[in-house]
């Protein structure tokens, strides 16, 4: 009982800013808390031994499972076809996190894109297939007090190596998933992959195609004082490589405080 009675006197000494700050205050009181700081945005490529197998299953690869596999050539034999020019046939952006929930997909319905031979109807008209292939990433960012307020991990998969009679490479279900995300209160985070179509190229000869897109992954990070966009963009190829090209390059952040207080926000 002495015990417990001497803890209590010695709680109730403690500075009351020793609670009040596990919890955030307004953002006219605490500016710092709210706004990111960019220095510290990173992304990082998580081994894949240690990320369990179930979370990373890309659905889109899934889906492409399910199809039933390739239509093979006799109905590619029916299309007008321009090998060495390469289209995107599938989605060309799409969410991955709104308001820090991941975006849930109906089955069969998982946005991917894919770099296939010009003229054809669908990916399952190629034959060959690899894959898939999947990195996993973890991007994350600190706000001024150096709190880690995002940390959020995702899969980037593709199947590759896809050839119209023996000739070509080419890719599907290339798509961005999330895996896990973890946002601080007072931060609001979205997320989308694209595939911008000047970049669904052949990087090979005309005789012997070889496909490549760029796949751009977009953050939208909102508080009540800053809105800040950055991305990573990764260079995937029809045999198989993966380059990360940009990241965490800073599109954008808009925010002014004087004294304290938010002035402008816009």
């Amino acid at each position: 009982m002495k015990t417990l009675i001497t803890l209590l006197v010695t709680m109730s000494l403690m500075p009351v800013s020793a609670f009040a700050a596990k919890q955030p205050m307004s953002p006219q009181e605490d500016p710092k808390y709210y706004t990111l700081d960019l220095k510290t945005a990173q992304v990082e490529t998580i081994p894949m031994d240690q990320v369990p197998t179930k979370s990373i299953q890309s659905s889109a690869i899934m889906d492409m499972t399910r199809g039933g596999g390739t239509t093979g050539l006799d109905q590619a034999s029916q299309v007008l076809m321009v090998a060495d020019q390469v289209v995107n046939l599938t989605a060309k952006i799409w969410s991955l996190i709104e308001k820090n929930q991941p975006v849930v997909t109906i089955p069969g319905k998982s946005p991917y894109a894919t770099a296939v031979p010009k003229g054809i109807k669908t990916w399952t008209y190629l034959t060959g297939w690899k894959g898939p292939k999947t990195v996993v990433k973890r991007f994350t960012c600190k706000n001024l007090y150096g709190m880690k307020v995002i940390d959020i991990r995702y899969a980037v998969s593709y199947a590759y190596a896809g050839s119209y009679r023996g000739k070509g490479r080419y890719l599907t279900a290339v798509s961005a998933e999330p895996v896990s995300v973890n946002v601080l209160w007072g931060y609001k985070l979205s997320m989308s992959a694209e595939v911008p179509d000047p970049t669904v190229i052949n990087k090979g000869t005309v005789a012997n195609p070889m496909a490549a897109l760029e796949l751009v992954v977009k953050y939208s990070v909102h508080t009540a004082i800053q809105h800040s966009e950055l991305r990573d963009i990764y260079y995937i190829r029809g045999d198989g490589l993966i380059r990360e090209m940009i990241s965490n390059s800073s599109l954008e952040s808009f925010q002014e405080i004087k004294d304290g207080e938010v002035v402008k926000y816009y």
